[in-house]
């Protein structure tokens, strides 16, 4: 490439598009918007009622204001803000009457999970917006494909999708703060009063999404530093950021406030011994329920840590340890984003070593060039201190990279375009970039397909049918899996374990005499007029039994692990054993594999049942339980999302 010739990847002068170009970005920017969407409200509900995602709190916030009210916060303020809450409590479900009796299992099934699936509904339409809003901010210092592909690198990432499509917020903060970043990059490129507004709006929805949302304060600190060293009034400049910061403080003051305590941040406090559940067995509320005595577990002791809005932060976890997390999270849901951005930092290594990035311009594009270069160090500002704090902290996790996903794929897709201006064959170059696409949307859409198939869950349910028939038989869970069948009320049981879903939730207000019924998902009812008490479960209930608190904890600190699980079998004695056999890290769904193949020898050992079907999830050895989190050879080689599940019934039957 010649010297005095611009870089093939700085985009065409911005100040230059006219009404057709800025018609053209929107028509793109709508179309990106359109395929996000579609990766993500597709098998919008999978997974429901039986396995509902964790940290669902803004399902609780809506709940609430739709109790009470929108200003009524009881439940809003607990460790996150309530942007998003506040939102689905504006777009609540539709209303429906209270079932009546001989209502079907469908409709109890939606009925428990409406609003869930409603929040995961905001949720995806929340997150898509990230896809376009990159699109547009590439677009100001990347050529026009590549600004395209950055925004459909984020429609189409896994990373993004798998917590794109649960009711939890990291999603929608990673939009609210790519739209911030864009806002501040106008504000710097034209400063006024609108757009200042504009700024602060899109910074408030940032921090009021989610606690890290307050990334986005840094690139409008350093639009108003750029702004502050040009020939902007400076008085215009000051009152705009004045009115941003007004925005945001108000937004704040009542997005983040709670009914009780505060949101307070203490670093001096010293961690002593709590409660924690021993790779998913046991907490106080189980030790009360199988009346063992276990001691709580010393967790953090004596170390100093930051509490925030019930969030605990050891001072020692910050150790580095976060950045082998980005790469390995990375790795694992977009390996393809992950080549490319390690093109993308050799080609900003190679051009700060020649140091030619704007020379060479023509003087009537120079205008182009610096908003070029104002844009990518406002985006550099936002995505370098957020990956810091990301990569500092040891306990990290896939969803905080959440944040990072849009500047991550404005770095890949500069890498796409420094590898295409190189001296390398363009047919080799253009198939390398093609399948690259063709495999990040590959990979989009085999997710979205997965989430339309029956889970293992679901197939585990329909075995269950299929092998009870008109017998009342009795199913024996040996482990705690979600199945998405109603329970009859003698056999229905509620302790910390059992209540994996709000599937169970539901079943437990109609089960048992209370004088409100459960509509929604957790808002209650006066059954006047409703189905009479457990009527449904009487109906509909099948005889399944899971594992009793006490036997699993007793399983958990048991010497013979497998003696114990063939003593439990025996005491039951059932006619159906479901038993989870996939591998998985100590803290899966299903608890540590030691528990799993202690059942797995009993049930073996045992001649009194024949393994009659396995329910498969992949075509891969390691049969990892997949729950909600779905890597990219994941994705194109399941069956099933879920746990395989092996189905034994007794020879004698």
């Amino acid at each position: 490439m010649p010297d005095s010739q611009a870089p093939p990847d700085l985009p065409k002068p911005a100040g230059r598009a006219g009404p057709a170009g800025r018609r053209g970005r929107l028509s793109l920017a709508l179309l990106l918007l359109v395929v996000a969407l579609g990766f993500r409200l597709v098998g919008i509900d999978h997974g429901l009622p039986h396995f509902g995602e964790p940290d669902t709190y803004l399902v609780n916030q809506a709940d609430s204001m739709i109790e009470g009210g929108i200003t009524n916060r009881e439940r809003a303020g607990w460790k996150y803000p309530h942007l998003v809450g506040t939102i689905l409590a504006l777009v609540p479900p539709e209303p429906i009457e209270r079932l009546a009796p001989g209502a079907t299992l469908q409709e109890h099934q939606e009925l428990a999970t409406r609003l869930r699936k409603r929040g995961r509904v905001v949720v995806a339409v929340m997150s898509s917006l990230a896809a376009p809003a990159t699109y547009l901010i590439a677009a100001r210092f990347l050529g026009a494909r590549f600004a395209f592909l950055a925004g459909l690198l984020v429609a189409s990432s896994l990373l993004h999708i798998c917590f794109s499509v649960q009711a939890r917020p990291h999603g929608p903060v990673s939009a609210m703060a790519t739209i911030a970043l864009l806002c501040a990059i106008r504000w710097r490129e034209k400063p006024s009063f609108g757009r200042a507004a504009v700024l602060g709006l899109g910074v408030a929805g940032s921090l009021c999404t989610l606690h890290s949302g307050a990334a986005a304060l840094a690139p409008a600190g350093a639009a108003l530093l750029g702004l502050l060293r040009t020939g902007a009034p400076r008085a215009k400049v000051l009152l705009g950021t004045l009115l941003a910061l007004t925005i945001i403080a108000v937004s704040a003051g009542w997005f983040y406030i709670r009914a009780e305590n505060g949101y307070g941040l203490n670093p001096n406090r010293t961690a002593g011994a709590i409660a924690k559940r021993g790779g998913g067995l046991g907490d106080a509320e189980l030790d009360k329920i199988a009346q063992t005595g276990r001691s709580l577990t010393e967790v953090y002791k004596d170390k100093k840590v930051i509490v925030f809005s019930g969030h605990v932060v050891p001072l020692s976890f910050f150790n580095g340890y976060g950045f082998v997390v980005a790469a390995e999270t990375l790795a694992t849901y977009d390996p393809i984003i992950l080549f490319f951005v390690a093109i993308g930092v050799l080609g900003i290594l190679a051009m700060a070593l020649r140091r030619r990035a704007a020379r060479g311009e023509r003087s009537t594009e120079k205008n182009c060039v610096k908003n070029a270069a104002s844009a990518a160090w406002i985006t550099a500002a936002y995505g370098v201190p957020t990956l810091l704090v990301y990569g500092i902290y040891q306990a990290s996790t896939d969803r905080f990279y959440l944040a990072l996903v849009p500047v991550t794929c404005i770095l890949a897709a500069y890498g796409m375009s420094w590898l295409w201006a190189r001296r390398i064959p363009r047919v080799l170059t253009g198939f390398v970039l093609a399948t690259s696409v063709f495999g990040m949307v590959l990979g989009a859409a085999a997710a979205a397909r997965l989430r339309v198939l029956p889970d293992t869950y679901e197939l585990a349910a329909e075995a269950i049918e299929q092998l009870s028939g008109d017998q009342d038989r009795l199913v024996y869970m040996a482990e705690v899996i979600g199945i998405p069948l109603m329970t009859k009320r003698e056999l229905f049981q509620k302790d910390a374990m059992w209540s994996r879903g709000p599937w169970d939730t539901y079943q437990w207000h109609i089960a048992y005499e209370n004088p409100y019924m459960l509509i929604g998902e957790t808002s209650r009812s006066s059954r006047e007029h409703a189905a009479p008490y457990g009527e449904a479960a009487d109906r509909l209930g099948k005889r399944i039994m899971p594992a009793h608190a006490a036997t699993r904890l007793k399983l958990y600190h048991s010497e013979d692990r497998a003696a114990t699980a063939a003593e439990a079998l025996s005491e039951v004695d059932p006619d159906i054993v479901l038993v989870g056999t996939s591998m998985a890290p100590g803290k899966g769904p299903l608890g540590p594999t030691a528990i799993r193949d202690a059942w797995k020898e009993a049930v073996r050992a045992d001649g009194r049942w024949k393994l009659n079907r396995t329910i498969h999830n992949s075509r891969r050895a390691d049969d990892y339980p997949l729950g909600y989190k779905l890597g990219f050879v994941d994705v194109l080689t399941n069956y099933a999302r879920g746990p395989e599940i092996e189905v034994w019934t007794r020879i004698d039957s």
